[in-house]
């Protein structure tokens, strides 16, 4: 099985890297090979929108667009071996092969630690993302109904990658496209930028290390190194485009909109990041060009076309944003505090990854900021690497202090708000692809110039020195790797218990449970599914699965009343064409009341939010179990809970 997955992630990535070369090919962009994954997965995202509009998403589908692409990059792969070989051209593919030399042997040890992890996080992925790539291959479409997170934490992109590995290997595999195939994008994006720019092997090397080395955070299967490897691919667009005058020609603008398009797809705290990207870009680089306002007016394509490449995904969920509707409020008041003040430069554990403080992150941003600062100032460099450095380190220290300092307050946490900038942050490695190479710094030595030499290497050093700071936590992941085979960054996952019980749920008994309790349902009728269990066993062709999660309770379309008596609720459940109730109320993945009232939910708004509706709704469901009038019990296995609504006034149909 493992090198049968082994050949299945070589043939995806190769698939994607085929429809890279189709487009750079299609659009006359000026990108390395290196870049080509990243750009093939962001030219499959809107191909997407559109199968799952039609609702044509299927193994079929997908089995055409994966050999497609594999035939496509293997005819390039092939040209390129043939040229070589005729040529015999020995010292260029070792000199590829030396700044590939850090992606060559980081590949299998991504291999080895993410191509079938044993556990997955009970909350994330087994309410939420892993019942959606199932759904997509079950039934072509995404509809959902109205109590998820789909169409505000996501709009189904990341789910249509993720029918890729599904579709090759088991549920486990499924996130091989962001642990292994995205990695080795981001790296190739780092690695190609530097040759472009002239970079020395070992800057490759260490630059594409580094990169990993970094803890992701990593808790569950949602993009993240995927959402880096898009927002890489802008600036690698950017530094590769030969004319900066020639930016915004509808081609390079086209090429941009991909990237762009990508982040908004693959999850929309991404998209949160974007104007900040772009707009710092289009400023630093107005004062490379002559005509500066005709050109601002021409970068307007980018989102314009983005705007037209993400409309399939906005369709997908079009049901949800035309049933946008003022709600009833929250049932939050006895969940408020005081407000927690953020502490960046804390050297307590975080509550997620392994052995890393929100200091790590923090010396990070400065150390991007002072890099950025030491390049824009270089007169060694043109005015559009210049103007690059500028913008990704104000990029960098805007959407670190912004977000996780002062909007985190209001949304998830700052802890959380973290973890949602690790693309931005990942992005500063682009900083020593763009850094002088050690020959001009020699000749800088020779002129005199001892301060410049010092500056440019100042930033490289002071980046491996933070980078080193990781290294406890890199030894930590391949520990818990190696001891329970997974790379979750969450404490109370860090036990073999849990492992055998994921491992259960994803294999065994959570798929009896659930394909029993939906076995008491009439086919076709409508059950709205709230479990840890995993609604990706149920049969999505048999009934209308609603599936309910804890982030789409705080959805602004979800036109519930959580505020209401239990009457009106019920009137509620059953106008929305329910007839069933598939809900868990006891188990591992259930949260428990004490929960509910910790500092942790308390202190951060969106969070009372969500969790204030999700203890109301768990209430609510609690008491209609108990109302013969209101509902009937199908099946209680002690966990999981079959309610058959009836309608208002108690008469059954």
């Amino acid at each position: 099985m493992t090198w049968l997955l082994l050949l299945a992630t070589l043939l995806m990535a190769l698939s994607f890297y085929g429809w890279g070369v189709a487009a750079r090919r299609v659009l006359g962009v000026s990108l390395g090979d290196g870049a080509l994954i990243a750009l093939g997965m962001g030219v499959l995202l809107p191909l997407g929108g559109v199968l799952t509009v039609f609702s044509a998403v299927s193994d079929l589908s997908i089995g055409l667009i994966m050999w497609s692409g594999v035939v496509m990059g293997g005819l390039r792969l092939g040209g390129f071996l043939s040229r070589t070989r005729a040529e015999g051209d020995r010292r260029s593919v070792k000199e590829l092969l030396a700044h590939y030399a850090g992606v060559l042997l980081i590949f299998p040890v991504l291999f080895w630690l993410h191509h079938r992890p044993t556990a997955f996080n009970i909350h994330d992925d087994f309410e939420k993302y892993l019942k959606y790539p199932v759904r997509l291959l079950s039934t072509g479409n995404l509809k959902t109904g109205f109590f998820d997170g789909m169409g505000s934490e996501m709009l189904g992109g990341m789910s249509f990658l993720q029918c890729f590995p599904l579709s090759l290997g088991p549920l486990a595999f499924v996130n091989a496209i962001d642990s292994i195939i995205s990695v080795v994008a981001c790296m190739m994006l780092v690695v190609t930028v530097t040759r472009r720019l002239g970079g020395k092997w070992w800057v490759s090397v260490a630059a594409s290390s580094l990169l990993w080395i970094i803890d992701p955070l990593h808790v569950n299967v949602s993009a993240n190194y995927t959402g880096a490897a898009a927002l890489l691919l802008i600036y690698a667009l950017v530094l590769q485009t030969e004319s900066v005058s020639r930016l915004f020609d509808w081609r390079n603008a086209f090429a941009l909109g991909l990237a762009c398009a990508a982040m908004v797809c693959l999850k929309t705290t991404l998209a949160l990041m974007l104007p900040v990207v772009f707009g710092l870009l289009v400023l630093a680089l107005s004062f490379a060009v002559q005509d500066r306002w005709r050109w601002v007016g021409r970068s307007l394509r980018v989102p314009t076309l983005s705007l037209l490449l993400v409309l399939p995904w906005l369709g997908v969920n079009a049901d949800k944003y035309l049933a946008l509707k003022d709600v009833s409020a929250p049932a939050e008041a006895e969940l408020q505090t005081a407000a927690t003040a953020w502490t960046p430069f804390s050297t307590v554990p975080m509550n997620f990854g392994f052995e890393v403080r929100q200091l790590h992150y923090t010396l990070l941003v400065l150390v991007v900021g002072l890099m950025a600062a030491s390049l824009t100032w270089n007169p060694d460099l043109d005015k559009k690497m210049r103007g690059v450095a500028a913008a990704i380190g104000l990029a960098v220290g805007f959407n670190y202090v912004f977000w996780v300092g002062g909007a985190a307050h209001y949304f998830v946490g700052f802890q959380s708000g973290i973890r949602y900038q690790i693309p931005m942050l990942l992005a500063g490695v682009l900083l020593w692809g763009i850094s002088p190479g050690r020959n001009r710094v020699r000749t800088s030595f020779e002129e005199g110039k001892a301060r410049m030499a010092l500056r440019c290497w100042a930033g490289p050093v002071l980046w491996l020195s933070v980078g080193l700071l990781f290294v406890p936590s890199l030894i930590a992941r391949g520990k818990q790797a190696v001891t329970l085979g997974h790379l979750l960054g969450l404490r109370w996952v860090a036990n073999e218990s849990y492992a055998r019980y994921t491992h259960q749920i994803v294999e065994a008994s959570g798929g009896r449970w659930m394909r029993e309790a939906q076995l008491a349902v009439p086919p076709g009728a409508s059950i709205l599914v709230w479990s840890s269990f995993g609604a990706f066993h149920l049969d999505y062709n048999r009934n209308q699965i609603w599936d309910a999660d804890t982030s789409g309770f705080s959805a602004p379309w979800l036109g519930f009343p959580f505020s209401a008596s239990r009457a009106e609720q019920h009137r509620a459940v059953s106008d929305f064409g329910i007839d069933y109730v598939l809900w868990q109320y006891a188990g591992a993945g259930v949260r428990e009341e004490a929960f509910f009232r910790s500092d942790e939910v308390k202190s951060f708004r969106r969070r009372r939010i969500m969790y204030g509706r999700t203890n109301d709704m768990a209430h609510f469901l609690a008491e209609l179990s108990h109302d013969p009038s209101r509902a009937q019990i199908v099946v209680d296995t002690g966990t999981i809970r079959l309610l058959k609504i009836l309608p208002p006034g108690g008469a059954a149909p």
